[in-house]
């Protein structure tokens, strides 16, 4: 919880400069990841994510959380929620971004935090309109940067994005 403040006390003086220019919601299936063991994410889990969107052309930050319950990785975690700030590139309909990523694992009552990993992400965002856009992602999570060498196509997640502009 002291990260989250923290965290929080750093960035909130910058988010009073941004605004908000879009909302949106993330369904991910996430894989068991075989480079990256500390995940509490098995195959085929689901998780669930809400998400302001601060853009200036096109560039952009995503800051919001996952939630995922009864999951099969390898802690059998209850709940867990994925706290993430994420950078965002769109070029027409492509988006591509890199996050950091913090885990908040309850497992029988037993809660706590994992240390912060990061994520890579590449996808396709189709417009309906001039308000709404869905996306389809995949996204490379891991630990450290050294282990980049390792990437496997076994080891993407997958997501679809809902998006809603104001």
């Amino acid at each position: 919880m002291k990260r989250l403040l923290l965290c929080l006390l750093f960035c909130l003086p910058a988010l009073q400069t941004l605004y908000a220019t879009d909302i949106a919601v993330m369904v991910k299936q996430h894989t068991n990841h075989t480079r990256f063991d500390d995940r509490p994410y098995g195959k085929d889990d689901l998780s669930y994510g809400a998400f302001f969107e601060f853009f200036d052309g096109p560039a952009g930050w995503r800051l919001g959380a996952m939630y995922g319950s009864g999951l099969s990785g390898a802690a059998e975690a209850d709940t867990v929620i994925t706290p993430e700030i994420t950078l965002l590139l769109l070029d027409g309909l492509w988006e591509a971004g890199a996050s950091v990523l913090i885990d908040y694992i309850d497992t029988n009552g037993d809660t706590g935090w994992s240390d912060h990993y990061y994520q890579f992400q590449l996808g396709l965002n189709l417009p309906f309109g001039k308000s709404m856009s869905v996306g389809a992602h995949t996204f490379y999570a891991f630990d450290r940067f050294g282990n980049l060498g390792d990437f496997r196509f076994g080891n993407l997640d997958y997501g679809v994005t809902f998006r809603l502009k104001f």
